[in-house]
């Protein structure tokens, strides 16, 4: 099912764990998203670096680059600092998800996560 203008919204999913990234990936790519995949925080820079993105869902937990760094670094790039972001992780706890929130986060999603909460995240966030 495709929900409203989701066709022409690119979103760069950045998990390291493969089958996580994969249902991601073809759960977002039913709902009529564009999913760009990346295994760490390197890969997910050099995308952004690439590809027009609407909105980042970003593990916390990566090798390389994690995802503070990640994020500390999109927000201090002007030219990607508009970039909606949503940590899925497994950290649980107040402090992380201040944390979060502290860097710039849009959403903070806790795994194991439920599919159609995050289709419904990712909607309030891209389609406001």
């Amino acid at each position: 099912m495709e929900t409203g203008n989701s066709k022409s919204r690119t979103i760069l999913v950045v998990e390291d764990e493969p089958a996580t990234r994969e249902v991601l990936r073809r759960t977002l790519e039913q709902e009529g998203y564009r999913v760009c995949l990346a295994s760490d925080g390197e890969e997910a820079v050099e995308m952004l670096r690439r590809e027009s993105t609407d909105m980042i869902l970003l593990d916390l937990v990566l090798p390389g680059i994690n995802g503070w760094e990640f994020c500390r670094a999109v927000r201090g790039e002007p030219a990607l600092a508009h970039i909606p972001i949503i940590i899925i992780t497994a950290k649980d706890s107040p402090a992380y998800q201040q944390k979060a929130f502290d860097l710039g986060a849009n959403d903070y999603i806790l795994k194991p996560f439920d599919l159609e909460e995050v289709k419904s995240r990712i909607a309030a966030v891209i389609h406001g």
